[in-house]
C-alpha cells in the first residue's frame, strides 16, 4: 500500500509510478487525512483500554499499549502463578497464611531471558516463590518475609533476585508473653508449646532466628537439678548442663538462643545454636554437638523445654516474654 501519510496522484505521468483512482472513498490526488491509517491496524499491535500516558512496548510477540511508570497487581490468595504480562509490573502477596507463589521456567513462552517482575510480600504470611524447573538464586525456592521485597530477572535458564533488606535483615518477627509454667512432676524432659514457627527454607548460610527468652526459676525445697534445652520440631539443637539454685529462691533472667543455618536452601538442613544469657553460667554451654542436621528445612518450630532430675511438684520453670528476631545478611 502507498504511503497513505503522503499525497497520491491520479494517473501515471512524466515517468512517475503510476497512481491510485481513490483512496478512502476520494479521487484524484488524494491528500492523506486524519484517520486514513491507525496504529492499531498494524499487523504485530494490539491496542486495549487505551489510557493518557501509556506507551507501547513489545512483549515478545507484539507492540502493546502500557502505561509508563510500574503498575501493580495485588494479590491476596495463598496462591498464585506468575503471567508473562507480569513484566516489569510489581506482584504483592497479602495473607494472614503461608503464600506458594509458582514462577513458569525461564525462557519459556513469555518468559524470556531479560524477562523481571518486582514482588513484594506485605502481609502476615510468607511468601515462597517456587520455579518450575529453573532456580532462583541457585535454590529451588525464595522466601520472602513480611515487607520483604525482591527484584526478579530471568536469564534464559534460571532466575535471579536481588532482595531488599527492607523487613528481611534484623527484623523482629514476633513478640509474645507466653507467661506458662512447667513443674517438676516427673523426671523426664517436658516441652513448653511452641514460641515461633520458622518459614521454610530461612535457615540458609547467611541467615540466623535469634530467640530472646524471659524465664523466671521459682525454687521450692529439693534436690532437684534442671537441664534446659530448645528443639527445633523434634530435634534437640541445644542442651544445657544440669544447674541447682539456691532453694526457697525466685531468680529471673534473659537467655537468646542464636540458631544459625550453614548451607544453601535444600530438603534438609544443618544448623547450629549457641546460647548467652544475662548472667554467668558455666553450665549455659551448649551440651549438644554442632551442627545438627535436620531432616527437613520445611516450616519449624521453636520448642524450649526443661528436664528435672527429681520429682515433687516443688520447682517451677516459667516463661514470662519471648521476642523472635530474623538475622540476615542485607
Amino acid at each position: 500500500m502507498p504511503n497513505p501519510f503522503g499525497g497520491f496522484g491520479g494517473g501515471g505521468g512524466g515517468g512517475a509510478a503510476a497512481g491510485v483512482d481513490s483512496f478512502e472513498g476520494r479521487t484524484g490526488v488524494v491528500t492523506s487525512a486524519e484517520g486514513d491509517y491507525t496504529i492499531a491496524e498494524m499487523g504485530d499491535v494490539t491496542i486495549t483500554s487505551v489510557a493518557t500516558d501509556q506507551v507501547l512496548a513489545y512483549n515478545g510477540s507484539a507492540w502493546v499499549n502500557t502505561s509508563v511508570g510500574v503498575a501493580t497487581n495485588a494479590q491476596t490468595g495463598t496462591s498464585y502463578t506468575v503471567l508473562t504480562g507480569d513484566r516489569g509490573k510489581l506482584v504483592t502477596h497479602s495473607n494472614g497464611s503461608a503464600i506458594a507463589v509458582t514462577l513458569p521456567q525461564s525462557d519459556s513462552a513469555g518468559f524470556a531471558a531479560g524477562w523481571y517482575y518486582y514482588t513484594c510480600s506485605i502481609g502476615v504470611g510468607t511468601t515462597t516463590i517456587t520455579p518450575t524447573t529453573s532456580t532462583i538464586n541457585g535454590a529451588a525456592t525464595l522466601t520472602l518475609l513480611t515487607d520483604q521485597c525482591a527484584l526478579v530477572v530471568g536469564d534464559e535458564t534460571n532466575y535471579r533476585a536481588m532482595i531488599s533488606s527492607g523487613g528481611g535483615a534484623n527484623a523482629t518477627l514476633s513478640v509474645t508473653r507466653p507467661n506458662v509454667t512447667l513443674t517438676n512432676s516427673v523426671a523426664t524432659d517436658q516441652d513448653f508449646s511452641s514460641l515461633y514457627t520458622i518459614p521454610a527454607n530461612t535457615l540458609v548460610l547467611g541467615t540466623c532466628i535469634s530467640a530472646k527468652i524471659n524465664f523466671q526459676w521459682e525454687r521450692g525445697t529439693s534436690t532437684a537439678t534442671w537441664i534446659t534445652y530448645l528443639k527445633l520440631g523434634a530435634t534437640k539443637v541445644y542442651t544445657s548442663g544440669a544447674v541447682n539454685p539456691a532453694d526457697g529462691l525466685t531468680r529471673g533472667g534473659m537467655m537468646e538462643f542464636l540458631i544459625c543455618g550453614t548451607a544453601a536452601a535444600g530438603a534438609s538442613v544443618a544448623v547450629d545454636t549457641m546460647r548467652t544469657e544475662s548472667y554467668n553460667n558455666d553450665n549455659a554451654q551448649n551440651n549438644t554437638a554442632q551442627p545438627v542436621s535436620l531432616a527437613t528445612n520445611g516450616t519449624l518450630t521453636i520448642v524450649p523445654g526443661v528436664t528435672f532430675s527429681g520429682t515433687g511438684s516443688t520447682e517451677v520453670y516459667r516463661i514470662l516474654n519471648v521476642i523472635i528476631t530474623l538475622v540476615r545478611t542485607p
